[in-house]
């Protein structure tokens, strides 16, 4: 039952805080104390492309209407990473007896416990592209690079750029050819001011990462313990990535059938996060700087400086900086400018 202290209690009379469970649900938008700054600074007026699985239906987002090819994930991965990017605030209802034990059947107590949660970015529209079936496969190379291509036309042809790209996978059994045909395709983008912000992997802090997060002109994102920032213990080692972010046991909703809470971890959640934050900073830099300020910024090698000097200790993006850089975001825009000035 839920206790008076804020605790479930189970038949045994073990307390379950509902602080504990709170600290155990991660949201980077509440990790980097998002919820506190400027409502208005959402990433509203960029669009962030997701290559993976898809997206189910259900998953409150806005998306652009990219209309050439079935988009719907069977596999769950797409989704759970679009929800850390972009998903629209909303308050979820938990089944506490899923994560208690045993809640006692007086109809006098409650059962349930709300937990509000959004997406990093969740004024930003998506853009799906469906490049697998099944996360646990490879990834096609060949839908990657066709999903890349396909950027770069949207942006010749539509004045909402795409300027970020998730990438929340590694391609194993690459061919030489098709790997040399990404890494130009990139080189491209990149050159039109699209910043690519790749997963590092899961393979461990003892291995590096591999293609494409081994490319130098991409962001690659490894993962940490929200509740420590010490890095997870599947991501690689910090040396062989560019940032830091949350990647562990994070939460994306709750199941519809049981109400019980999803949890996943993996640096293919830290990515989107980190693309989230990126999106922020695209839309505070064409407020407040103009397009010129967007323009330098969105270099990928300026923004690695970027986010080394004003948002990280180390390779971590670290929350009272985050926070503090978007509370006065105008002001350091401009102190920005004359840095890359």
């Amino acid at each position: 039952m839920l206790g008076t202290d804020g605790s479930t209690e189970s038949r045994s009379g073990a307390a379950f805080p509902i602080r504990v469970l709170e600290h155990a649900l991660v949201v980077a938008w509440k990790y980097w104390k998002l919820h506190r700054v400027d409502s208005s600074i959402d990433g509203d007026g960029e669009v962030i492309a997701i290559l993976d699985t898809g997206i189910s239906g259900d998953i409150p987002v806005s998306l652009i209407n990219l209309e050439w090819e079935n988009i719907m994930d069977t596999d769950g991965h797409g989704s759970k990473v679009a929800t850390v990017a972009a998903c629209k605030y909303r308050v979820c209802s938990i089944d506490l007896s899923h994560v208690a034990g045993t809640i006692s059947d007086t109809t006098s107590t409650y059962t349930t416990f709300e937990f509000d949660t959004c997406g990093v970015a969740p004024g930003a529209k998506l853009a799906i592209f469906k490049v697998s079936d099944n996360s646990t496969d490879d990834y096609d190379p060949d839908k990657v690079l066709d999903s890349l291509e396909k950027i770069e036309s949207h942006n010749y042809e539509f004045e909402m750029k795409i300027r970020i790209i998730v990438m929340p996978f590694h391609l194993c059994n690459i061919k030489h050819k098709q790997q040399t045909k990404i890494e130009d395709m990139i080189a491209r983008l990149m050159l039109q001011r699209v910043v690519c912000v790749v997963a590092a992997g899961n393979s461990g802090n003892n291995r590096s990462p591999k293609f494409p997060a081994t490319r130098e002109n991409v962001i690659t994102v490894g993962s940490v313990k929200a509740n420590c920032g010490r890095l997870s213990d599947f991501s690689p080692d910090q040396d062989c990535v560019d940032v830091l972010a949350p990647g562990e046991n994070i939460f994306f909703g709750t199941d519809k059938l049981t109400g019980s809470p999803i949890i996943d971890s993996g640096t293919s959640y830290a990515a989107p996060a980190v693309a989230g934050l990126i999106a922020r900073l695209f839309q505070c830099a064409r407020l407040y700087g103009g397009e010129e300020t967007l323009d330098r910024l969105s270099d990928v090698h300026d923004l690695k400086k970027f986010l080394k000097k004003y948002l990280a200790e180390g390779k971590l993006l670290q929350p009272e900086k985050v926070s503090n850089f978007f509370s006065c975001s105008a002001k350091n825009i401009e102190n920005l400018a004359k840095d890359l000035d």
